[in-house]
């Protein structure tokens, strides 16, 4: 289990410390709502 937590972004270590769990998959980089995060709002165009 450490080995796969050490790649984690800090954010996602410390939501799973608090057992916040609803929040590692948006906080995963490959998530689609990391990505849509990353992106902005939306569709402007």
């Amino acid at each position: 289990m450490e080995k796969r937590i050490q790649g984690w972004s800090r954010a996602k270590r410390q939501a799973l410390i608090d057992g916040r769990t609803d929040d590692l998959t948006p906080l995963s980089s490959r998530s689609w709502a990391a990505r849509q995060a990353r992106r902005g709002s939306g569709d402007q165009g």
